[in-house]
């Protein structure tokens, strides 16, 4: 297995440089409109990785991640833990993703793609080099698809924040206000702490 990203106790507390702010599961009704509004009030460009079967459902959405400036990359079409999976299957969930990417950008070619869950055997990135992408997992990932509370996400995320870092929250009807509002808090204290963000192809993966 291929594991993503980790959480822990270790934290790193170094102040400036670069953050990637990064938006799992989307496009989502609840959410999306309200992400891309903070990050415009913001101007904090982000990566939003998107579920095909989502792009399907919202396609306008996913058009306004792309033309607020934001980075898009691939997240499967159905969602579903790849390990095991037959490489055709695989195959299809992400070609069938990276054309809807390329529906909603302009014909742009697809670069990155995260795992669903973050794991992946090496059958499966095997397929993701195939259809020409590269994997990204992050660097700290707040369990905020639980109902912790915004401030507790941001609290998890600030002790880890350092130059670097990859910071992944998700999309979800059930936890919007929580994403949004995270979101806020994250980009405030990040900014008290001297960082700045970017969006993920400025990275070398």
């Amino acid at each position: 297995m291929l594991p993503a990203g980790f959480w822990g106790d270790n934290a790193a507390t170094a102040s400036g440089g670069k953050l990637y702010l990064t938006f799992d599961d989307g496009p989502n009704p609840d959410t999306t409109p309200h992400l891309l509004e903070l990050l415009a009030k913001e101007k904090v460009p982000a990566t939003f990785f998107l579920i095909g079967e989502q792009i399907q459902r919202h396609m306008q959405l996913g058009k306004d991640i792309v033309e607020a400036g934001h980075a898009v990359g691939n997240h499967s079409f159905q969602h579903e833990f790849m390990p095991g999976m037959p490489a055709k299957r695989v195959t299809e969930e992400l070609h069938r993703t990276n054309d809807l990417l390329r529906e909603i950008s302009h014909n742009r070619a697809p670069k990155l793609f995260r795992p669903p869950y973050g794991i992946l055997d090496r059958k499966a990135a095997e397929c993701a080099r195939a259809a020409g992408l590269s994997l990204v997992y992050w660097t700290i990932v707040p369990e905020d698809w639980e109902h912790v509370g915004a401030e507790r996400i941001v609290g998890r995320v600030s002790k880890r924040m350092s130059a670097g870092s990859i910071i992944v929250l998700h999309e979800g009807s059930k936890i919007a206000r929580q994403t949004i509002e995270a979101t806020r808090g994250i980009i405030k204290r990040a900014r008290d702490r001297g960082f700045e963000f970017s969006a993920l192809p400025e990275l070398e993966i």
